[in-house]
């Protein structure tokens, strides 16, 4: 079985649902530590002037921020679903694909979520329905493991029965490999080149925006990207 480990993203871009087209498992890594200036709450999209972008908001100050992933409460006193619905509708409601799949991330967008990681799961797993992969999703937080760095990869991949752990490629520059060898699972690295495809508005293509720039210009068809490459 393979085994894909991340942590839970604001709508991801493309190459985070890529990756899972070779995978069994997804595991999203809830339990470790909040990283500001990341992609947990907040992701790109595309304008015309190039890109911005969408953040939830989340309480606390940037100095007190020093929780668990799954910990991290939504402001709900900013307006924030507003904000974001408008901008993606002005800046996508005339691409192909904006009227099949916009009302889905606006029903999901409305509902009153208390912690970024529930609606990051939410996202991620309607954009995996979306796509048709075929995967298991779990959550990190619902384990019986602990550690830290790559034990805790490691103990994931052990505890769900892996014999392989996919890897994104920068990867390569922290595992300690030990990890899993003692575990007895291989690591494989994957290597996404990100496709060319039409987008909206004139200009150089933006590459790594949200995946929702990928579905509104080209639809579900995760494994067309190949063809627009």
């Amino acid at each position: 079985m393979i085994v894909t480990i991340h942590q839970p993203e604001y709508l991801p871009y493309l190459g985070f649902f890529e990756r899972l087209l070779h995978a069994d498992t997804l595991v999203l890594l809830d339990m470790v530590q909040f990283q500001r200036g990341g992609f947990i709450n907040r992701n790109r999209i595309r304008t015309p002037t190039g890109w911005e972008w969408l953040t939830v908001p989340i309480v606390g100050r940037k100095k007190d921020v020093k929780k668990s992933i799954q910990s991290v409460r939504i402001d709900q006193e900013k307006p924030w679903r507003e904000k974001h619905l408008r901008a993606i509708e002005s800046n996508y409601s005339k691409t192909p694909y904006f009227r099949d799949f916009f009302p889905a991330i606006k029903e999901i967008l409305s509902r009153k979520w208390e912690r970024v990681s529930e609606l990051d799961v939410a996202l991620i797993e309607w954009v995996i329905s979306l796509f048709g992969l075929k995967l298991s999703v779990v959550k990190s937080s619902t384990l019986p493991v602990a550690g830290a760095s790559t034990e805790l990869l490691a103990r994931i991949c052990a505890e769900l029965g892996a014999d392989t752990y996919l890897s994104g490629p920068g990867g390569k520059n922290y595992l300690q490999m030990d990890n899993f060898s003692e575990a007895g699972i291989r690591v494989d690295f994957h290597d996404f080149k990100h496709p060319i495809y039409p987008q909206q508005f004139p200009g150089t293509f933006e590459p790594n925006l949200s995946v929702i720039d990928y579905i509104f210009n080209c639809g579900n068809d995760l494994e067309d990207k190949k063809n627009h490459r």
